[in-house]
């Protein structure tokens, strides 16, 4: 858990950096939103799973607020690694949904 708590993805004033469209080429590269988007995915997850150890309504609120950049901003994936890239967030921002909305 103390590790957890001391990551940069688990500050209460985290903010996402949403990106419109997020281009990755193979391997990443180029990276356009791709590591922010990675980033913002883990950041949802790490502060859901905080939320529910802790019951600090603060960590709830970060990955409300995580998904809402991300759902008023993203118009789609581009580049030769668009669908992994996708599909790399989505499994971090769904495991973070459904923690949120069950705990």
């Amino acid at each position: 858990m103390h590790a957890a708590l001391a990551s940069p993805l688990a500050d209460r004033n985290y903010r996402a950096r949403p990106w419109s469209i997020v281009h990755c080429g193979a391997y990443s590269v180029p990276d356009y939103g791709c590591s922010d988007e990675i980033r913002d995915a883990q950041a949802a997850y790490l502060q859901a799973l905080l939320w529910r150890y802790t019951g600090d309504p603060a960590y709830a609120e970060n990955v409300r607020e995580i998904f809402k950049a991300w759902t008023e901003t993203l118009k789609q994936h581009t580049g030769n690694n668009r669908r992994l890239q996708a599909s790399w967030a989505a499994q971090l921002f769904t495991r973070a949904a459904e923690i949120v909305k069950y705990s």
